[in-house]
């Protein structure tokens, strides 16, 4: 008699878009698609590791992150916007070399900016240093 392992599938996984200005420490779980032996594989019975995480967009910058322990996909606040891939591969348990490998695809969006145009007058003939606050009626991901 031949046993062989259960078969394992690691589905590919795509999320977003994400406001990158706030973030999100939850944008899904990259098991729940995933499955062994035609079930829903969970930690209990895989192991989930990081084949190659996120790239910055710049040295030091934040990207989106899978923690393997959970299987949780987030997005820190200030992660610049772009499209980042993490490769992970999910491993059986009763048979380690029984692995497959997926991509995790996060799209990441800028915060909205909201320049409003400003208005002043300035006597001309005694001037003036400051008209106004530009900034006062402009907005960042809807914020003053």
């Amino acid at each position: 008699m031949t046993v062989t392992a259960a078969a394992i599938v690691a589905n590919d996984d795509s999320y977003g878009p994400v406001n990158g200005f706030s973030g999100n420490p939850s944008i899904g779980n990259a098991l729940s698609n995933d499955l062994l032996n035609g079930d829903t594989a969970s930690l209990s019975q895989v192991t989930m590791s990081i084949l190659t995480p996120a790239t910055p967009a710049y040295s030091g910058a934040p990207v989106p992150v899978l923690t393997p322990a959970t299987g949780v996909v987030g997005i820190p606040a200030g992660t610049p916007a772009g499209t980042y891939t993490i490769y992970y591969q999910i491993c059986e348990d009763l048979n380690p070399t029984n692995c497959d490998p997926a991509t995790i695809t996060v799209t990441v969006t800028a915060a909205s900016i909201l320049a409003v145009a400003d208005a002043g007058s300035v006597n001309g003939m005694t001037g003036g240093t400051a008209v106004t606050n530009v900034l006062s009626n402009d907005l960042l991901n809807g914020l003053r």
